[in-house]
């Protein structure tokens, strides 16, 4: 099957910085994770509205930026929570003219209080493991 790179872009771009994890998606909606509350907050971006000023800053403001194909799913282990971003996915097939993709790539992005994105080392045998049973 082709990889879905060739056939579809990553939709939502990924920006951490020291207080917040953000994804764009095609510039009209932001979702927005606090780790220090650990809330989720999703809002739509207006041109020249609060949220799409702060958004603006968010990235001028980060280390760290990437184009992700969407959010996998949210766990907690030993020493921090993690969000579960799809990094890379390949199409399988297609049912009523829609593809299917298979995830082949998971990226593990911690929610805590810094910008950083190292996995705690006690959290590695298990996000080893999620990475093992997803590539079979």
């Amino acid at each position: 099957m082709a990889d879905a790179r060739n056939t579809v872009t990553p939709k939502f771009q990924l920006t951490r910085t020291q207080d917040c994890i953000a994804l764009a998606r095609d510039g009209l909606y932001l979702m927005r994770i606090f780790p220090r509350t650990l809330q989720f907050q999703l809002d739509r971006l207006e041109q020249g509205s609060k949220v799409e000023e702060e958004y603006q800053m968010a990235v001028k403001g980060s280390k760290f930026g990437k184009m992700v194909y969407g959010v996998f799913g949210y766990i907690k282990l030993a020493c921090y929570r993690y969000i579960i971003l799809i990094e890379e996915a390949a199409v399988v097939g297609q049912i009523l003219k829609a593809d299917i993709f298979k995830v082949t790539k998971l990226m593990f992005l911690p929610l805590r209080n810094d910008s950083s994105r190292m996995i705690a080392s006690e959290d590695q045998p298990f996000i080893d493991m999620i990475a093992n049973i997803q590539k079979e």
